[in-house]
Protein backbone atom coordinates (compact mmCIF):
# COMPACT_ATOMS: atom_id res chain seq x y z
CA UNK A 1 0.00 0.00 0.00
CA UNK A 2 1.42 3.38 -0.93
CA UNK A 3 1.11 6.79 0.75
CA UNK A 4 -1.86 7.79 -1.42
CA UNK A 5 -3.83 4.70 -0.39
CA UNK A 6 -2.95 5.20 3.29
CA UNK A 7 -4.18 8.79 3.13
CA UNK A 8 -7.48 7.62 1.64
CA UNK A 9 -7.86 5.01 4.40
CA UNK A 10 -7.45 7.57 7.21
CA UNK A 11 -10.31 7.33 9.66
CA UNK A 12 -11.90 10.32 11.34
CA UNK A 13 -9.97 11.03 14.53
CA UNK A 14 -8.73 13.87 16.66
CA UNK A 15 -5.95 15.81 15.03
CA UNK A 16 -3.25 18.01 16.48
CA UNK A 17 -3.83 21.79 16.40
CA UNK A 18 -1.14 22.07 13.71
CA UNK A 19 -2.55 19.28 11.53
CA UNK A 20 -4.76 19.61 8.50
CA UNK A 21 -8.24 18.13 8.95
CA UNK A 22 -8.54 14.52 7.73
CA UNK A 23 -11.08 15.69 5.13
CA UNK A 24 -8.40 17.95 3.57
CA UNK A 25 -5.86 15.11 3.53
CA UNK A 26 -8.33 12.91 1.68
CA UNK A 27 -9.51 15.61 -0.72
CA UNK A 28 -5.95 16.53 -1.69
CA UNK A 29 -4.47 13.03 -1.45
CA UNK A 30 -3.17 13.05 -5.05
CA UNK A 31 -1.29 16.32 -4.41
CA UNK A 32 -0.07 15.39 -0.91
CA UNK A 33 1.01 11.79 -1.54
CA UNK A 34 4.17 12.47 -3.56
CA UNK A 35 5.78 15.10 -1.28
CA UNK A 36 4.77 13.15 1.83
CA UNK A 37 6.28 9.98 0.33
CA UNK A 38 9.53 11.89 -0.34
CA UNK A 39 9.65 13.15 3.25
CA UNK A 40 8.95 9.66 4.66
CA UNK A 41 11.62 8.07 2.43
CA UNK A 42 14.17 10.74 3.37
CA UNK A 43 13.35 10.34 7.06
CA UNK A 44 13.76 6.58 6.97
CA UNK A 45 16.95 6.62 4.89
CA UNK A 46 18.52 9.27 7.16
CA UNK A 47 17.28 7.61 10.40
CA UNK A 48 15.78 10.94 11.34
CA UNK A 49 12.27 12.18 11.91
CA UNK A 50 11.03 15.71 11.22
CA UNK A 51 10.84 17.66 14.48
CA UNK A 52 7.16 18.46 13.98
CA UNK A 53 6.36 14.73 13.78
CA UNK A 54 7.86 14.19 17.23
CA UNK A 55 5.34 16.49 18.89
CA UNK A 56 2.22 15.03 20.40
CA UNK A 57 -0.66 16.65 22.18
CA UNK A 58 -1.81 14.78 25.25
CA UNK A 59 -5.52 14.84 25.93
CA UNK A 60 -7.01 13.54 29.18
CA UNK A 61 -9.83 11.07 28.57
CA UNK A 62 -12.05 10.12 31.54
CA UNK A 63 -12.02 6.46 32.59
CA UNK A 64 -15.16 6.95 34.67
CA UNK A 65 -18.42 8.82 34.14
CA UNK A 66 -17.47 11.61 36.54
CA UNK A 67 -13.72 11.74 37.21
CA UNK A 68 -12.81 12.81 40.73
CA UNK A 69 -9.01 12.71 40.49
CA UNK A 70 -6.17 12.52 37.98
CA UNK A 71 -6.17 8.72 38.42
CA UNK A 72 -9.62 8.72 36.79
CA UNK A 73 -8.14 10.15 33.58
CA UNK A 74 -6.28 8.31 30.84
CA UNK A 75 -3.73 10.30 28.83
CA UNK A 76 -4.10 9.91 25.07
CA UNK A 77 -1.32 11.25 22.86
CA UNK A 78 -2.47 12.71 19.56
CA UNK A 79 0.33 12.68 17.02
CA UNK A 80 0.51 14.37 13.61
CA UNK A 81 -1.08 12.51 10.68
CA UNK A 82 2.15 12.32 8.61
CA UNK A 83 3.88 10.74 11.61
CA UNK A 84 1.15 8.11 11.87
CA UNK A 85 1.42 7.30 8.17
CA UNK A 86 5.20 6.89 8.48
CA UNK A 87 4.76 4.79 11.63
CA UNK A 88 2.36 2.54 9.69
CA UNK A 89 5.03 1.84 7.06
CA UNK A 90 7.62 1.08 9.75
CA UNK A 91 5.19 -1.23 11.53
CA UNK A 92 4.43 -3.15 8.31
CA UNK A 93 8.14 -3.51 7.56
CA UNK A 94 9.01 -4.67 11.10
CA UNK A 95 6.01 -6.99 11.33
CA UNK A 96 6.94 -8.67 8.05
CA UNK A 97 10.48 -9.21 9.35
CA UNK A 98 9.51 -10.77 12.71
CA UNK A 99 6.02 -12.25 12.22
CA UNK A 100 7.41 -15.75 11.67
CA UNK A 101 8.91 -15.62 15.18
CA UNK A 102 5.64 -14.73 16.93
CA UNK A 103 3.77 -17.37 18.89
CA UNK A 104 0.44 -18.26 17.26
CA UNK A 105 -1.09 -17.83 20.70
CA UNK A 106 0.02 -14.18 20.79
CA UNK A 107 -3.03 -11.93 20.66
CA UNK A 108 -1.82 -8.57 21.99
CA UNK A 109 -0.64 -5.90 19.56
CA UNK A 110 -1.18 -8.09 16.52
CA UNK A 111 -3.39 -6.85 13.70
CA UNK A 112 -6.70 -8.67 13.27
CA UNK A 113 -6.61 -10.11 16.79
CA UNK A 114 -8.23 -8.92 19.96
CA UNK A 115 -9.10 -9.86 23.51
CA UNK A 116 -12.21 -11.54 22.08
CA UNK A 117 -10.01 -13.84 19.99
CA UNK A 118 -7.99 -14.65 23.09
CA UNK A 119 -11.09 -15.39 25.16
CA UNK A 120 -12.47 -17.76 22.52
CA UNK A 121 -9.11 -19.56 22.36
CA UNK A 122 -8.89 -19.71 26.16
CA UNK A 123 -12.43 -21.05 26.57
CA UNK A 124 -11.74 -23.67 23.90
CA UNK A 125 -8.62 -24.72 25.82
CA UNK A 126 -10.59 -24.98 29.08
CA UNK A 127 -13.44 -26.96 27.55
CA UNK A 128 -11.17 -29.35 25.68
CA UNK A 129 -9.19 -30.13 28.83
CA UNK A 130 -12.12 -30.37 31.20
CA UNK A 131 -13.75 -32.95 28.91
CA UNK A 132 -10.95 -35.37 29.83
CA UNK A 133 -11.33 -37.62 32.87
CA UNK A 134 -9.52 -36.79 36.11
CA UNK A 135 -8.55 -33.34 34.89
CA UNK A 136 -8.54 -30.19 36.93
CA UNK A 137 -7.61 -26.71 35.92
CA UNK A 138 -6.21 -23.78 37.88
CA UNK A 139 -6.26 -20.32 36.34
CA UNK A 140 -4.58 -17.14 37.53
CA UNK A 141 -5.46 -13.80 36.02
CA UNK A 142 -2.90 -11.02 36.28
CA UNK A 143 -3.60 -7.39 35.48
CA UNK A 144 -0.50 -5.80 34.01
CA UNK A 145 -1.72 -2.28 34.71
CA UNK A 146 0.41 0.23 32.83
CA UNK A 147 2.66 -2.60 31.65
CA UNK A 148 3.74 -0.75 28.51
CA UNK A 149 4.67 2.31 30.55
CA UNK A 150 7.15 0.20 32.49
CA UNK A 151 8.86 -1.59 29.60
CA UNK A 152 12.62 -1.11 29.49
CA UNK A 153 13.26 0.09 25.94
CA UNK A 154 16.74 -1.45 25.96
CA UNK A 155 15.14 -4.88 26.44
CA UNK A 156 12.77 -4.25 23.51
CA UNK A 157 15.61 -3.09 21.25
CA UNK A 158 17.77 -6.11 22.19
CA UNK A 159 14.82 -8.45 21.54
CA UNK A 160 14.27 -6.84 18.12
CA UNK A 161 17.96 -7.29 17.28
CA UNK A 162 17.89 -10.94 18.44
CA UNK A 163 14.94 -11.53 16.06
CA UNK A 164 17.02 -10.22 13.18
CA UNK A 165 15.37 -6.83 12.83
CA UNK A 166 17.99 -4.52 11.35
CA UNK A 167 17.95 -1.30 13.33
CA UNK A 168 20.47 0.65 11.28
Amino acid sequence: MDVYERILKLKPRSTTPTDLPIKIYKEFAPELATPLCSIINASLSQYSCPVDWKTSFVTPIPKTASPQSLNDLRPVAITPIPSLICEDFVFDWAYNKISSFLDIQQFGNIRATSTSHYLVSFLDFIHSHLDKRNTSLAVAFVDFKKAFDLVDHTVVINKAISLGLPLT
